[in-house]
């Protein structure tokens, strides 16, 4: 588990529950990991009470689960509530917070969340279009804040462009504004004839090399 929890507090049964503490808006995980939602459930009343919490909003490449807890007369229960990133990009949004007792009563809270979704691992994928003529792009993904150098070769290994793309922080660059963009031209601004070529994308220690074809 890596990053904030976020906690909140809901006092039982007030229809207009409020957000008494909240931890920090930005939860910075690694694909695949977890963290949790903390929700504070308290119940001034002598008989107990059971409830239902669940999170309402969440993109697709997240999954949480429903939790299900008896608060007992009087007493406080910390629920926690997973949240499991799948692999995507960083998101920014309201994510509700739905508490449901066993006798209707439904609660919740609208919470501004900014996810950093961070790879696991370093990766080259592979460019598209391709073949391609005239523009490609090389989508990648990065673990941690790297130097990101590409350099192009052709057939016969030698080298045809160099990228130096600076210093990139950890995330997905897939899209194509995110992506390496290659023209299709060498280092004098000249078109590359129709081929084989290979692209090496370098960050840091990290290195891999894929193939693409162009067309004329």
């Amino acid at each position: 588990m890596r990053g904030a929890m976020i906690l909140l507090f809901f006092t039982l049964p007030l229809l207009f529950p409020s957000l008494l503490c909240f931890g920090e808006d930005v939860i910075e995980v690694r694909e695949g990991e977890e963290v949790s939602l903390i929700v504070r459930l308290k119940n001034p009343y002598e008989e107990g009470m059971e409830v239902r919490v669940y999170l309402e909003g969440i993109p697709r490449w997240m999954r949480s689960e429903e939790k299900r807890v008896r608060v007992e007369g009087r007493s406080s229960a910390e629920v926690p509530v997973r949240v499991e990133i799948g692999r995507g990009e960083s998101w920014e949004g309201e994510v509700k917070v739905v508490v449901v007792s066993s006798d209707g009563y439904r609660w919740e809270r609208k919470v501004r969340v900014l996810v950093k979704a961070v790879p696991r691992e370093f990766r080259v994928y592979q460019n598209y279009p391709n073949p391609f003529n005239p523009e490609t792009w090389i989508p990648y993904q990065l673990p941690e804040r790297s130097r990101v150098v590409v350099r192009i070769y052709d057939m016969m290994g030698r080298l045809v462009r160099v990228m130096d793309l600076g210093w990139k922080e950890a995330g997905y660059y897939l899209d194509r504004s995110r992506a390496v963009y290659w023209d299709g031209r060498n280092e004098l601004g000249e078109e590359v004839a129709s081929g084989v070529y290979f692209y090496q994308v370098q960050a840091g220690r990290f290195s891999e090399v894929r193939r693409m074809v162009i067309m004329r």
